[in-house]
């Protein structure tokens, strides 16, 4: 496990702290998720899904409202928030710091407003996002999911991305110590690249920044771990997952919070 300094969370939910690798649980009320679209709608369903990854040792969990699968529509705002915003108000009580996985700033300051302790922002590093993270101190994941052309060096483009994102971040406002760097695997990017970037992943530690990986049940799984779909690559997610582990990471984000952290437990034994 590399060595990474604690990160204040905001809204007083305290500090991710990185003895171990943490888990970040998914939770999509959504209806058009790529794996889990339309099971957790209801709030009552959602709420009942996080408490079971409370108590099978989930570190974070991460609220969506809309899908950011390949080919999706891009959701009003407005929308987003009326789906998202009972979960947060019925979760308050749960241990696990909750998320909000979000590219639009209206949304992220709605959670926060609600108590959430991080924004994962799936999208391009916005002005409007930045000054949303500052006005709440509150921890900000930068994503790349632009993607590379084909044979790029993604290593390098990935480095360059990062050094000029963390500037930006900056610029704007945000503390270095507020942000966490996510490769965005499978977010534009063909199986090779995802494979590429998960394999050589410890070659961006030294940016000093938490690194979130996100592998869980994406296609590139199943074309170097085997499953056809999406509820076929449980195995091969926790695989990619204990690879990403291995070399550095700080934050899995994954749908099987039981099945990782008893896999990481065994490899810890």
């Amino acid at each position: 496990m590399h060595d990474y300094p604690p990160i204040i969370l905001a809204n007083g939910h305290g500090e991710l702290r990185f003895q171990h690798v943490l888990l970040m649980g998914i939770v999509n009320i959504t209806p058009d998720s790529f794996y889990d679209g339309g099971r957790y709608d209801d709030t009552g369903a959602a709420l009942a899904h996080m408490r079971g990854m409370a108590a099978a040792g989930a570190d974070i969990i991460d609220i969506g409202g809309a899908s950011s699968r390949p080919g999706y529509t891009p959701l009003d705002a407005e929308l987003e928030i009326r789906r998202i915003l009972p979960v947060f108000e019925a979760a308050a009580d749960l241990e696990p710091p909750l998320s909000v996985d979000t590219d639009q700033p209206q949304v992220a300051a709605a959670a926060l407003a609600a108590g959430a302790a991080l924004i994962n922002n799936c999208g391009r590093l916005s002005a409007e996002m930045a000054a949303v993270a500052a006005e709440y101190d509150a921890p900000l994941v930068l994503m790349q999911r632009e993607g590379f052309r084909s044979g790029a060096d993604v290593i390098a483009g990935m480095r360059e991305f990062f050094s000029r994102t963390l500037a930006f971040a900056e610029r704007h406002g945000l503390r270095r110590e507020q942000l966490i760097l996510d490769p965005g695997l499978g977010f534009n990017k063909n199986a090779e690249q995802s494979m590429a970037l998960l394999r050589h992943m410890d070659e961006l530690l030294d940016f000093e920044r938490p690194l979130l990986i996100g592998a869980s049940r994406k296609r590139f799984v199943g074309v170097y771990y085997g499953g056809d779909t999406a509820g076929q690559r449980l195995s091969g997610s926790v695989q990619a997952a204990l690879e990403a582990a291995r070399r550095g990471a700080a934050i899995l984000r994954v749908h099987d919070v039981a099945e990782t952290a008893a896999a990481l437990a065994g490899e810890d034994g």
